[in-house]
This record gives structure tokens, C-alpha cells and sequence, in this order.
């Protein structure tokens, strides 16, 4: 993610760039810590408790990463990205939903496969939200 970032916003292997994740989530696991600062050029990984400025975010499982770019960020071209990216994001819900609401699905598939289904579900709508809040602060720029 730090290194498609780097070459889509042109900006050099060589900079330091610093990555944050949203605290209140808990998820963040610091063992792989500094092989990604080796390989990704990053000074510093923090916990922060909302998105800050000029950052590209990603969103892994339930956790939510900022890379810091600075100015170098196209605010226009960013919104349209997370805009199919939340169109996508909506679909796939959609099409959870309706598997979850068949119940021929329900009452024949495995309690496992129904509860990956559901948890399917939670995962897209926590990915929705944070996308539209990207979305909004994106737009307030």
C-alpha cells in the first residue's frame, strides 16, 4: 500500500513518510513494526484518535491506517477513488444482505458459513462508514 501510494503520488523512495492508525479500534499489531519501516521508508508508526490531514487511508480488516503525504495529495482524484471504492463496497453488502435474507440459504448452509456470512456483513458496513467519513473530511479540504 506505502509503495503503490508512493509511485501513483510520485513521490520518492528515499522520503520518509509516516504512517498513523486509528487508536480507538485495538486491532494495531506492532510485531511486523520495523520490517515495515525498513522496507516502506517510515520514520514513525503512531496511534492517533482521528484521521489527520493530508493522509491516504487504508482499511484492513477493522483497523484504519493514514499515510501521511503531505500537500502531494490530489483531492479530487482521492474522492472519486474512495467513491468507487464505497460503490463497491455498498454492492457487496447488498449482495451479503440478500444471501442472509434467503432462507433457504439460512436454514440449509452450515452455522459456520452463516456466520462468516454475518461477519462479512459487519466488516463491509464498518468499511462503508469509514469510507463516507474519508469521503466528507476529503470534501472539507
Amino acid at each position: 500500500w506505502v509503495r503503490n501510494t508512493r509511485n501513483e503520488k510520485n513521490i520518492s523512495p528515499k522520503e520518509s513518510l509516516d504512517i498513523s492508525y486509528l487508536a480507538s479500534n485495538g486491532d494495531y499489531e506492532n510485531r511486523f513494526e520495523p520490517i515495515i519501516k525498513k522496507l516502506a521508508n517510515i520514520s514513525e508508526i503512531v496511534a492517533v484518535d482521528e484521521k489527520p490531514e493530508n493522509a491516504v487511508s487504508l482499511i484492513l480488516k477493522n483497523t484504519e491506517y493514514y499515510l501521511s503525504i503531505g500537500d502531494k495529495i490530489d483531492v479530487e482524484e482521492e474522492t472519486a477513488k474512495l467513491v468507487k471504492e464505497l460503490e463497491y463496497s455498498k454492492g457487496f453488502l447488498l449482495s451479503v444482505q440478500k444471501k442472509l435474507q434467503n432462507e433457504r440459504f439460512v436454514n440449509h448452509a452450515p452455522a459456520a458459513v452463516v456466520e462468516k456470512e454475518k461477519a462479512k456483513m459487519a466488516d463491509a458496513e464498518i468499511k462503508i462508514s469509514a469510507l463516507e467519513k474519508q469521503i466528507a473530511g476529503l470534501k472539507l479540504q
